[in-house]
């Protein structure tokens, strides 16, 4: 049990580093995890799922290319979420649909903003597009993952097509490793991919989407080679596989934020012509090594 800031109580799970350390953390407001077979028994409409092997590979296009389809036959569409990651085909897929309004959550004094579950369910469309089904929400959430909201909307009996990375999929049935979720430690700067959260003296430090998008493609896979073009297409997909000068200014971006010092880098090292290696180690295999 634990107190509010208005003063009232709660029970808690599992706590979290922020919660253990004594600063207060927004509880999801439904239960944290549906069962199989409480998922099965609510399940009152159709779910699809476009699979992909990668970030990039055109799930949320088809997703959304099924929901212009079913848009011209006569059936009642609604996108709840998407992400677009600035691709310029997925956008204009996209304008062509009604798009439901996020909610806002506020979380360390930050907004953030959410699939509104509860509003979509207000609106009752016969489709709803729903983009990155293993996203977990933001704390203060009604449910702490994305896919949990997707229940609770089939329940109401409204038809979801999603999309789900295989490597989501993966970490599900092999489980958490050592470095599934990597922190590491330069100079006054922490990177907590697990927690999202980079911080510099202990103050946050803001990234851009597609700054922390570029941080993830390099610390999930610290001391390995990555070329221009694999960090292109992770990062902004298929159609920016050349824009090298764009790569560069975002490592730039990046450095001046994660590095304790941008001119001489101790995590994001460049390698001449070809790419870039992350060559920070996790602070677990460090302690073990040292």
């Amino acid at each position: 049990m634990s107190s509010e800031p208005d003063g009232s109580v709660i029970e808690r799970g599992v706590e979290s580093v922020e919660a253990l350390a004594g600063r207060y953390v927004p509880e999801t407001v439904g239960a944290t995890e549906w069962s199989r077979e409480e998922a099965l028994l609510a399940k009152r409409a159709p779910l699809r799922i476009y699979l992909g092997a990668a970030p990039g590979v055109g799930k949320t296009y088809a997703m959304l290319s099924e929901g212009r389809r079913r848009l011209d036959r006569g059936t009642d569409v609604v996108v709840a979420w998407c992400e677009t990651y600035g691709r310029p085909q997925t956008i204009a897929m996209l304008e062509a649909l009604e798009q439901l309004p996020p909610a806002t959550i506020v979380y360390r004094e930050r907004d953030f903003s959410e699939m509104d579950a509860a509003a979509l369910i207000a609106r009752r469309p016969q489709v709803a597009l729903i983009d990155e089904l293993a996203h977990t929400n933001i704390p203060g959430s009604h449910r702490a993952k994305r896919w949990e909201d997707v229940i609770d909307v089939l329940a109401e009996g409204i038809e979801v097509i999603t999309t789900l990375n295989v490597r989501a999929l993966l970490r599900r049935i092999e489980g958490p490793s050592a470095t599934a979720n990597p922190r590491y430690r330069v100079g006054d700067v922490e990177i907590d991919l697990e927690q999202r959260r980079v911080t510099r003296g202990g103050e946050d430090v803001r990234l851009t989407r597609t700054e922390w998008s570029l941080l993830e493609a390099l610390a999930r896979n610290h001391g390995k080679l990555l070329t221009h073009r694999w960090l292109l297409v992770q990062v902004w997909g298929d159609g920016y596989d050349e824009d090298v000068d764009v790569l560069r200014v975002c490592v730039s971006q990046l450095r001046k934020k994660v590095e304790p010092d941008p001119r001489r880098p101790q995590a994001i090292a460049t390698e001449p012509g070809v790419g870039y290696r992350w060559t920070l180690r996790p602070e677990a295999q460090r302690s073990s090594s040292d």
